[in-house]
């Protein structure tokens, strides 16, 4: 069929498993979220995104049993109906959607990165800094979030254990562009120190699952 770009990949806990997203409209893309297993098999959780740039970024929690995706565009997501979160239960094949429309405005164009907490909380990095999500527990309440590094763009990376949170950061750099703050947060002693080994050019922050390593490009 219709060639398209991999926009984002998650690994499963167990590694067995494979999320994918896709780009959406640029070039005759689905923007699809698929599921993939080793063993060959695939499986499309959401058909077709309705913006231009499609799903980033992908996520498992730390259980492997569910699966999040979140809507991506550039030009900014402008209808409230497209900020969104979509949340899987793979077990059973059920999905849900959540707003995220009363904590973003029509500039805001999505996350560049989630990760899921043991807990279940979110952290969620992009335009506007890091903030820290919590899901409801039922369907028709609402999310809710709170600001744990104010930026004008930020990417981050959280521990498999929960405890740190790497954060890549800029006041003044765009989407896309190398930033300049590097700073590994502690989240149960809630503080945090700078990095300063990788320079003021740095992007893609990443943490080693032992959370000991430190990685950017």
């Amino acid at each position: 069929g219709q060639a398209e770009a991999c926009f984002s990949v998650a690994t499963h806990p167990e590694g067995d498993l494979l999320l994918e997203g896709t780009q959406g409209l640029v070039n005759g893309g689905r923007g699809a979220v698929r599921l993939h297993s080793l063993t060959g098999t695939s499986q499309e959780l959401l058909g077709r995104s309705p913006v231009s740039w499609g799903l980033q970024p992908l996520a498992f929690d730390s259980s492997g049993e569910r699966a999040l995706a979140s809507q991506f565009d550039l030009g900014g997501l402008r209808d409230p109906a497209h900020r969104i979160l979509h949340l899987w239960d793979l077990p059973s094949g059920e999905g849900q959607t959540h707003s995220l429309a009363h904590l973003t405005d029509a500039d805001w164009w999505g996350f560049y990165s989630l990760s899921f907490a043991p807990d279940g909380s979110l952290y969620g990095a992009g335009r506007g800094g890091v903030l820290r999500l919590h899901l409801p527990d039922a369907l028709g309440e609402a999310v809710t979030s709170e600001t744990l590094y104010s930026a004008e763009v930020a990417g981050a990376d959280l521990s498999r254990d929960g405890h740190q949170l790497l954060v890549a950061a800029s006041q003044t750099a765009k989407w896309g562009q190398p930033v300049e703050e590097l700073l590994l947060f502690d989240l149960e002693r809630r503080t945090s120190r700078p990095i300063t080994t990788h320079g003021t050019q740095v992007y893609a922050p990443r943490l080693s699952p032992s959370g000991r390593a430190v990685v950017t490009g």
